[in-house]
């Protein structure tokens, strides 16, 4: 593979990007209280298997649009309840 071809330097990018956004996963923690907040509402989502109302402790909460609280459950249901899992979809979106 060559640098000087614009496929090889996009390969390049490519891994360079999934390595930065990836590898720091398995680090323990949410970064703010963002991250924390979201994850809560997709473990809710996991659990209660309820995917239209979004709750939050318990009670319905329409502040926030349903789509990354939804990849947020999805991943829970595919990984399990782990802090991997609720960093997977900012990683994919990033």
């Amino acid at each position: 593979m060559s640098f000087e071809n614009p496929r090889g330097q996009f390969v390049v990018l490519v891994i360079l990007a999934a390595m930065l956004l990836f590898i720091p996963l398995h680090r323990t923690g949410l970064a703010g209280y963002d991250d924390a907040f979201f994850a809560h509402q997709g473990k809710e989502i996991a659990l209660t298997g309820d995917w239209w109302t979004i709750h939050f402790n318990g009670a319905p909460s329409f502040v926030y649009p349903p789509l990354y609280i939804w990849l947020e459950a999805a991943s829970f249901k595919v990984f399990g309840i782990y802090d991997f899992a609720a960093k997977l979809p900012t990683a994919l979106l990033g």
